[in-house]
């Protein structure tokens, strides 16, 4: 996610806590030859740990930021005025997705791959077992997407 910050455009960083991606990655071909796919990440909210409860509401806060934004600033980015919040936040598309209740709540994520690797960080929960004990580790892990 962009923003400005004091007027220099800067990269909002999020730690998310852990997560299940259902589908995996899903690869979109670009509509003009020669430029690269763009990707996407569908990743559940699931469980009620206190860190997922923090990140609910930190992206529910981001979605009526939005909203409050784009109300406020409609003739600017829509050249109509006069518009209520309610038809504003009707069209607005919820990074917190839970249009149908009977699935967990989704995020829905782009993913920045530059010349075929993901530039973000992932971050795999391992189990070993040596001896017959269990040993759990995380571990970063690279992702590099090859077509």
């Amino acid at each position: 996610m962009n923003f400005m910050d004091n007027g220099t455009p800067s990269r909002l960083i999020v730690q998310t806590p852990k997560m299940y991606a259902p589908f995996g990655a899903k690869k979109w071909e670009a509509k003009e030859p020669g430029k690269a796919p763009k990707w996407d990440l569908v990743l559940n909210f699931k469980g009620s740990s206190a860190m997922m409860t923090q990140f609910t509401e930190l992206i529910r806060q981001i979605d009526e930021a939005n909203i409050t934004f784009a109300f406020e600033n409609q003739e600017t980015f829509f050249n109509e005025k006069g518009k209520s919040r309610d038809i504003i936040a009707d069209r607005y598309s919820n990074i917190f997705n839970n249009k149908d209740t009977k699935y967990d709540p989704k995020l829905n994520t782009k993913l920045d791959v530059r010349q075929g690797t993901y530039q973000g960080q992932v971050y795999v929960r391992c189990t070993t077992r040596t001896q017959g004990y269990s040993h759990l580790s995380t571990s970063l892990a690279s992702v590099t997407y090859r077509p």
